[in-house]
C-alpha cells in the first residue's frame, strides 16, 4: 500500500512557497492471536448456538442487526 501523507501544507520564505507533507513513522498492524486449549495447546473453535432452538448456526447464515427496542 502507497504510503499517504497525514498533513500537507505550504510555507512561505522570504518569496518562496516550499510544499511540506508529513507521513505517519509507524504502521499499525493488528496481532494475530489464535484460541488455544490451556491443556494441551491445541487450537479451538467458536460455535455459534441459536439462542431459542439451542442448535448450531453455520456462518454464512449469520448477518449483523442493530437492536430497535429493548426486548430483542
Amino acid at each position: 500500500m502507497a504510503a499517504r501523507a497525514i498533513f500537507k501544507a505550504v510555507i512561505q520564505l522570504a518569496e518562496r512557497e516550499v510544499p511540506v507533507k508529513f507521513y505517519a513513522a509507524v504502521e499499525g498492524r493488528g496481532v494475530p492471536f489464535r484460541l488455544l486449549h490451556e491443556e494441551d495447546g491445541e487450537p479451538v473453535v467458536q460455535e455459534l448456538i441459536d439462542k431459542t432452538t439451542e442448535e448450531p448456526v453455520a456462518r454464512d447464515e449469520v448477518t449483523k442487526a442493530y437492536p430497535l427496542d429493548e426486548k430483542k
